[in-house]
């Protein structure tokens, strides 16, 4: 699965036109047409960074970024504050601090694919490893995020509905979380193993599987999505490889003026593989959805853009492996997520000011979100100095909430009604990407932040042994 990059730039003449474009683009800015700029350097910055991706020891696509966003900084109208700048070069601070932290490997994994590798003792070797190292630099970690969390902190006011959802379903969500530890036939968990409670036959998935599966499963749902993505793919939309020079990650993005987006995966692998390659290919397929709306290459508010590819997850899940493994995926990812937004929230709330009550702040959270059912020593968890939502600008982790729980409301709406609820969905990612959640609850005629209490698919229990494999490898 490889990109067609040549269809924005043909081969023989790259380099001349992207360096025709990029002065075109600083011609618009001296001219104070900020919006053609806009749009021909959000082309160029995400060709040059596929270009980049694709090799990140090439040092000429890395200064090429540098060039586009050099020019971007010149269209800023009015200066940033000064307390927004000091929030940002603290983020910028702990995100090198991280990257240095990540370089090892294990077992020819990255840190971050041992910390959710399948195998229990990798899991444990990539724990204790980060262990040590936010110990060694916690103190420095805390500086960092009280100056994040002091400085100018917004509320979204989305969040403070999402927030009292989450509060109010988090006695269901502990019981969903004992029955499962449960059926798995332990009594306590690590945190870091709620997704590897029972066995998987999508572990076994290899790339070329997973993207059957996920295109059977797109054309079973609807139509548009099964076309579309059709489309998508053979027009080189998506590019995946394990090549240890290229980036190690997984994004989707759209591009201005040709209207395609494109999707990458460093690895498709497993289960968590699988989930990666759908979530990223939804995106690429919302991108598309809206390709004739203003400023088709502007992406949605975070509140928004994740609704989309996290309903596609948790629908996927229910179908291929079951109820359970849909709760499970709820409770891995909303319960986390959560954890590390309320973290900063209550940080800035109570105006924290030493490690110590940093620490405390995230044991008790730890304890009020997860109850009784975790391996869980206070003091002894230091995952806050690595996470990076609590490290992004406060709305966008609020926003990601949001996004966390109008899925879940939206997957439970699939799953009970089907077709109706679908048509409305491929409306509502026709919207423009300026169109906020109330737009999206209005197009879809569901409260997209209502209750999270309410049962979906109950024809499959977690009391249903049969479906349950433990694993502890």
């Amino acid at each position: 699965m490889r990109w067609n990059l040549d269809r924005f730039y043909p081969q023989a003449v790259a380099d001349r036109e992207w360096r025709q474009d990029k002065e075109r683009a600083i011609s618009f800015v001296v001219q104070g047409e900020f919006e053609q700029a806009e749009e021909l350097l959000s082309f160029l910055w995400t060709y040059a960074y596929a270009r980049y991706c694709l090799n990140t020891k090439d040092k000429l696509w890395k200064h090429r970024l540098n060039e586009v966003e050099e020019i971007e900084e010149k269209i800023t109208v009015q200066a940033e504050e000064e307390s927004d700048q000091k929030v940002e070069d603290a983020i910028q601070r702990q995100a090198e601090m991280i990257q240095e932290i990540y370089k090892i490997r294990f077992s020819g994994l990255t840190v971050f694919q041992a910390s959710t590798s399948p195998h229990s003792e990798i899991r444990r070797e990539a724990r204790e490893y980060l262990t040590q190292q936010y110990a060694a630099k916690k103190e420095r970690f805390a500086e960092l995020l009280i100056q994040i969390c002091h400085d100018k902190f917004p509320t979204d006011p989305h969040y403070l509905k999402a927030r009292q959802q989450m509060l109010d379903a988090l006695p269901l969500l502990q019981t969903y979380l004992g029955e499962l530890v449960q059926a798995s036939g332990k009594t306590k968990i690590h945190w870091t193993d709620l997704s590897f409670l029972f066995e998987s036959e999508m572990n076994d998935w290899d790339s070329t599987y997973s993207l059957e599966q996920t295109r059977s499963l797109m054309g079973d749902l609807h139509s548009f999505f099964g076309e579309t993505l059709s489309h998508l793919l053979v027009n080189g939309c998506l590019e995946t490889s394990e090549a240890p020079h290229k980036l190690q990650s997984g994004f989707a993005m759209p591009v201005a003026f040709h209207h395609e987006p494109l999707c990458y995966l460093h690895s498709v692998r497993g289960k968590e593989g699988a989930l990666g390659l759908l979530h990223e290919l939804s995106h690429g397929l919302h991108f598309w959805a809206y390709r004739d709306q203003e400023k088709n290459y502007l992406l949605p508010d975070v509140s928004v853009v994740e609704i989309f590819p996290m309903t596609i997850e948790l629908v996927a899940l229910h179908k291929w492996e079951g109820r359970i493994s849909y709760l499970q995926r709820i409770l891995s990812f909303t319960l986390f997520q959560f954890l590390k937004v309320e973290f900063k929230y209550q940080i800035h709330e109570k105006r924290v000011q030493t490690l110590e009550e940093i620490q405390c702040i995230w044991d008790d959270l730890i304890e009020m979100i997860f109850g009784r059912h975790l391996e869980f020593e206070r003091g002894t968890n230091l995952s806050w100095c690595g996470s990076r939502l609590v490290w992004q600008e406060a709305e966008v982790g609020q926003r990601y909430i949001c996004g966390s729980v109008a899925a879940w409301n939206l997957s439970k709406s699939i799953l009970d009604a089907g077709k109706p609820v679908l048509d409305r969905v491929v409306q509502t990612l026709m919207l423009p990407p300026s169109c906020d959640l109330q737009a999206w609850n209005e197009s879809l005629n569901i409260d997209l932040l209502g209750s999270l209490t309410r049962s979906v698919g109950n024809e499959r229990t977690i009391h249903d042994h049969h479906l349950l494999h433990r694993t502890d490898s």
